[in-house]
């Protein structure tokens, strides 16, 4: 797969039991195969309430905790700007993002 920010088909396996790659140009992504069968099955109807989490929305003040670190690690490296989420569930992170960034989250799952 050719990279989609520079269209480079070199790079380098960063987590080969995931598939994550980095480009050349330090663009890092997955490189392996998904499907929608695989997302669907992944994403089921409970994800978020029994099968992934116990209770994602009752767990959000702890969830918020553990985000708040990752949060402090990314403004070590940058303090302000715009901000996307792939997968960003019902927003807890980027309910705490938004006070150093523009943030805009992507969600497949429709819970």
């Amino acid at each position: 797969m050719n990279c989609i920010v520079c269209n480079s088909p070199k790079a380098t396996m960063l987590y080969p039991e995931i598939e994550i790659v980095r480009c050349e140009c330090d663009h890092i992504y997955y490189n392996g195969d998904i499907n929608n069968e695989k997302i669907k099955q992944l994403y089921s109807e409970n994800y978020f309430k029994g099968d992934e989490y116990v209770d994602y929305v009752t767990d959000k003040k702890l969830l918020q905790k553990n985000f708040e670190k990752r949060l402090k690690t990314i403004l070590n490296f940058k303090s302000s700007g715009k901000l996307l989420e792939i997968g960003s569930a019902y927003g807890f992170f980027l309910e705490l993002a938004q006070k150093h960034f523009d943030v805009m989250g992507f969600e497949i799952c429709k819970e």
